[in-house]
């Protein structure tokens, strides 16, 4: 096996490897930092505190690991428990993910270290229940309609192996979005612009502004379904900034589990639209991208509205 793949039981892989030592933190070989930990606390006080000045409804999202949701299915013997050591450093702001998977029979993919599409479901509407008041069997239904074919692909940790494994993963119908990306093959620095064309034609503006990393993008085609525009910043900081041009009316952030071993301080945070810059990572270059990117940094002025009645002009041609 690869030394970054673990083989577990029912041919589930797991994550093996990584710069955040999170299987040697759950093997009982490291110990959990509690500074890393502080750091956390600190960032979440602050960019709650900033977010309730600015009238802004914030929640924090912890993705647990794969490991520790489908534990009977990893060949090694946990000894901690990542999310039952840092409860004492989670306040009210911070949603802790792992009852929501553990309570379906398919969260994650056997191949990959991301949900399933069930998982991504089960997900998207307890994220979702902080922000909004429904009926979750209606909405839960509403979702799984957006499953389309299921597609045989390599998969993070299948593609790591040799042979390579493919696994079958679901593709999302979402006639309701069109997105825009800066996608150039790296991760902090991407952004992902959803516009929802029903909300937006029928006058409705929601706005939500998420900085998180792969797990809540995923998630887009799912949260976009409740907001007029999403802004998906793929980041580990909170960036003012963005928060003041973007101008949301609901903030998330979020990290996957293992991620709390090694916490970055927001005050550590560059700008966020210089983040590919500063590593020289050369963005798409796409007029209509960041035509759409500026206008929605202009909230609320003149770009933003012309861009707004060119959109729906669009929709309606």
């Amino acid at each position: 096996m690869d030394r970054n793949v673990i083989q577990g039981q029912e041919k589930y892989l797991f994550l093996g490897e990584t710069p955040h030592n999170y299987n040697e933190i759950i093997q009982g070989k490291l110990s959990l930092s509690e500074k890393s930990l502080n750091i956390f606390k600190n960032n979440i006080k602050g960019r709650s505190e900033y977010c309730k000045e600015k009238g802004i409804a914030y929640k924090h999202f912890i993705f647990p690991e794969k490991t520790n949701v489908l534990a009977h299915l990893y060949p090694h013997k946990i000894v901690n428990n990542i999310l039952e050591q840092s409860q004492d450093y989670f306040t009210k702001e911070v949603i802790d993910l792992s009852a929501t998977l553990k309570s379906i029979d398919f969260p994650y993919l056997k191949t990959d270290t991301h949900l399933s599409f069930d998982g991504e479901v089960a997900s998207s509407i307890k994220i979702l229940s902080n922000f909004f008041m429904f009926e979750h069997e209606k909405i839960k239904n509403i979702f799984e309609g957006f499953k389309d074919k299921g597609i045989e692909v390599f998969c993070d940790l299948g593609r790591k192996l040799k042979p390579q494994l493919k696994e079958v993963r679901y593709t999302k119908k979402t006639g309701f979005l069109q997105r825009y990306h800066n996608r150039a093959g790296v991760n902090d620095g991407l952004f992902i612009l959803c516009l929802n064309k029903e909300k937006l034609k029928n006058g409705e503006s929601k706005r939500l502004l998420i900085f998180g990393d792969s797990f809540m993008e995923f998630n887009l085609q799912f949260l976009s379904y409740f907001y007029s525009e999403i802004l998906f910043c793929r980041t580990r900081y909170f960036h003012k900034e963005m928060v003041e041009m973007f101008k949301p009316d609901d903030l998330i952030t979020e990290n996957i589990e293992r991620y709390l071993a090694s916490i970055n301080s927001d005050d550590e945070a560059p700008i966020f639209n210089l983040m590919y810059g500063i590593r020289g990572i050369e963005s798409p270059i796409n007029a209509v991208v960041y035509e759409a990117y500026n206008a929605n940094l202009l909230f609320g002025r003149k770009p933003y509205k012309e861009f707004l009645n060119k959109f729906l002009q669009e929709i309606d041609d």
